[in-house]
């Protein structure tokens, strides 16, 4: 059960946007809808926390939400763990490491369809694997990216591209027709022969694709990265979260104050978004990836997720201002006129996971470990807007 230790968050004219480089600010070549209302407007939420020991999962996976059930997809233990969202009591357990009929292999992501009552799991071959709301896996096969029929710098073409890798703050996946819309990353070597980026790089590259769920291929690759990289080129940042309302989607760049909106598959229709509140942004350029620019996570702040909330007309972004000290943010924006309406601290590594009965929830990404025990807190929050 949730222990009642509520916190009153009111968001007033002390939250104030922080000022950075103007390089992450608005483009005047893109339309700007929104308005930031932080400061003449109160949003009251009330926060209740659980801290939960979860070692009996091996600790490393993923969490998410559908419906009233929060999930923790075990990529050691290659098993899905089900928690009642009011309650947080465990409810139930399935799948298991293994080749058998009811069995999986390791992988590194799991993540419902966000229209769909299926589920998606990919391993590190790529190898996809479907399971439905009964729990009944459908083994679908390994993502053929035409890889055989690679050109050099073909980037129309999904033969150069792979899955986005870095799931570690969300991946989301999209039923469309009969295809899912999954989130690409080029591959370097696929496209640069010296495997150094360029401003070209970025303005060519996709950022989705559309598999095709009964031959597993891909055969179509869209999306584009925002003009920021091509200002200051970042490829250890070539990740991003995106979410979907019907033909619409909103992406969302670690490094950009931007939120972008496409009519699909490619038309930029608006941007929306502000500043996030005191986040570092004092990024690295590089043409090639190495382990001094993995510096630049250490050292600075970068957009974590976006959430939309279409029922209850709330959009989320999530947000690590800096690393080093180990500072969260979150954003709320009315969906439908993309106004700002808080902005405000929230615990390190917080990840906001769904809504159920009026309320949203979330869980701390990263656990507090003991040699006995891994724990995670679960957040219940109401907000009274």
């Amino acid at each position: 059960m949730y222990r009642m230790k509520k916190i009153q968050l009111i968001t007033a004219a002390f939250l104030l946007l922080g000022t950075v480089n103007s390089c992450y600010t608005r483009s005047d070549s893109v339309l700007h809808k929104g308005e930031n209302k932080t400061k003449n407007r109160s949003i009251i939420i009330d926060w209740d926390s659980t801290e939960v020991d979860i070692f009996y999962t091996g600790g490393q996976g993923n969490f998410f939400m559908k419906d009233s059930i929060i999930t923790f997809a075990s990529h050691y233990y290659a098993k899905i763990y089900d928690y009642d969202c009011n309650s947080i009591e465990l409810i139930s357990s399935h799948f298991g490491l293994g080749q058998g009929p009811n069995e999986l292999l390791r992988f590194f992501h799991a993540t419902p369809i966000i229209n769909d009552t299926s589920f998606f799991i990919i391993n590190n071959n790529i190898d996809v694997t479907l399971y439905n709301n009964r729990y009944e896996l459908e083994r679908k096969g390994i993502i053929d990216f035409k890889w055989k029929g690679l050109r050099i710098g073909a980037y129309d073409s999904p033969s150069v591209y792979n899955f986005m890798l870095k799931t570690d703050l969300g991946a989301n996946i999209y039923k469309y027709g009969e295809n899912l819309i999954i989130p690409l990353q080029p591959v370097l070597h696929y496209v640069c022969e010296d495997e150094r980026v360029t401003k070209e790089h970025f303005a060519k590259s996709h950022i989705f694709g559309l598999l095709d769920i009964n031959t597993m291929e891909v055969n179509t690759v869209f999306g584009h990265y925002p003009p920021v990289y091509r200002k200051q080129l970042l490829p250890h940042f070539n990740f991003f979260s995106y979410t979907f309302d019907n033909d619409l989607f909103y992406v969302d760049f670690p490094v950009d104050s931007l939120i972008y909106v496409y009519k699909y598959p490619d038309t930029l229709l608006y941007s929306f978004g502000f500043e996030c509140k005191d986040i570092v942004r004092s990024y690295t350029t590089s043409t090639v990836l190495n382990d001094e620019i993995y510096e630049d996570f250490r050292r600075n702040g970068l957009n974590a997720e976006i959430v939309n909330f279409k029922e209850s007309g709330l959009l989320f972004r999530t947000y690590i201002r800096n690393m080093e000290k180990a500072t969260c943010g979150m954003q709320i924006y009315d969906s439908t006129t993309y106004d700002l309406l808080a902005d405000m601290d929230v615990p390190f590594s917080f990840k906001l996971l769904g809504s159920c009965g009026g309320c949203f929830y979330g869980v701390t990404m990263m656990p507090r470990e003991t040699d006995d025990n891994t724990y995670v807190t679960f957040y219940k929050l109401k907000i009274t807007l």
